[in-house]
C-alpha cells in the first residue's frame, strides 16, 4: 500500500512533552509529514497549543481565555505558541479547541497571519462550524470530525476532494470502503480508545494496511514510519495537505 500521510499527535508525544516546541521539532526529525496542535486563545487573542482548557495557579483553576501569553508562560512549562507550531516548517493539522464561533473564527485568522491557508488543515465539529469555514476560509483544506456517519456524509457532498476523520475503532473495512466510494479522503486516529488517543501498536498494522487510510494521527511517527517501511519524510508533499 502507499504508505499514509504520518501527522504527530501534538507532535512526538510519545517522546517529549505533548503540544510542546520539543515534540514538533522531534516530530520532525523523525519524519513526520505534519503536525497535530490543540489550540486555545489567550485574553489578549495569541493562540498558545495545549489540549487542556485550563490549569491550577495558587490552588484555584483559571481558564486559558482569562490569563495573558505572559502569564501562562510563567506557570506552564515549555508553552507553545501556534506561531512556534508553524515555523517548526511541517503542515498543521488545527484541532481548534475552543467552541464559539467568534473564537474559532479568530484562530484561523491567527493562522492565516501566520502562513498560507495551503499549511493547514482545521477540523469541523458541526453545521455551525461547517458553514462559517466554507464560506470564510474556502482555502483552508478542512476536516469533518462529525461522529454520525449521516452528518460526515453531508460534509463530503458540500465539498470537493473532502477530507473525514475516523478513530480507529470507527474505521471498519466496510465503513471506510463505504466513505472511499464518494471520493473523500480518509484520516485515521490511532489508539483502541479514549486513553490512548494516537497509540499505533504493531498489531494494528495489517488492519490499517488493510483498510488503506490517506493519513494516521500518531503519538510516534517514528516508530509509524518504521511500520510501514518508510526510511525518511514522504516526498512530494511540498509541505502541504493536498
Amino acid at each position: 500500500m502507499a504508505t499514509p500521510i504520518i501527522i504527530a499527535h501534538g507532535g512526538a508525544s510519545l517522546r517529549q512533552k505533548p503540544n510542546t516546541l520539543a515534540s514538533f521539532r522531534s516530530a520532525k526529525m523523525a519524519g513526520a509529514d505534519a503536525l497535530e496542535v490543540d489550540l486555545w486563545l489567550t485574553a489578549e487573542g495569541e493562540v498558545v497549543c495545549r489540549h487542556d482548557s485550563g490549569l491550577m495557579i495558587e490552588g484555584v483553576r483559571r481558564d486559558i481565555s482569562s490569563l495573558r501569553l505572559e502569564t501562562l508562560a510563567n506557570h506552564i512549562r515549555d508553552l507553545a505558541t501556534l506561531e512556534d507550531a508553524v515555523r517548526v516548517g511541517l503542515p498543521v493539522y488545527l484541532d481548534i479547541k475552543e467552541t464559539e464561533k467568534d473564537r474559532r473564527r479568530s484562530v484561523l485568522e491567527r493562522a492565516l497571519s501566520l502562513a498560507p491557508a495551503c499549511r493547514y488543515i482545521v477540523g469541523v465539529i458541526g453545521q455551525e462550524d461547517d458553514h462559517l469555514f466554507r464560506n470564510e476560509f474556502p482555502d483552508i483544506h478542512q476536516l469533518g470530525l462529525m461522529n454520525d456517519d449521516a452528518e460526515l456524509n453531508n460534509f463530503i457532498r458540500s465539498r470537493h476532494n473532502a477530507w473525514i476523520r475516523l478513530h480507529q475503532p470507527r474505521a471498519t473495512p466496510e465503513r471506510v470502503e463505504r466513505f472511499k466510494m464518494t471520493g473523500c479522503r480518509i484520516m485515521v486516529t490511532c489508539g483502541a480508545d479514549a486513553t490512548r488517543r494516537g497509540e499505533l501498536v504493531l498489531d494494528d498494522i495489517p488492519s490499517l494496511t488493510c483498510i488503506r487510510p490517506d493519513a494516521i494521527v500518531v503519538n510516534d511517527p517514528q516508530f509509524a514510519l518504521r511500520a510501514f517501511l518508510r526510511p525518511s519524510p514522504s516526498e512530494g508533499l511540498e509541505h502541504e495537505i493536498d
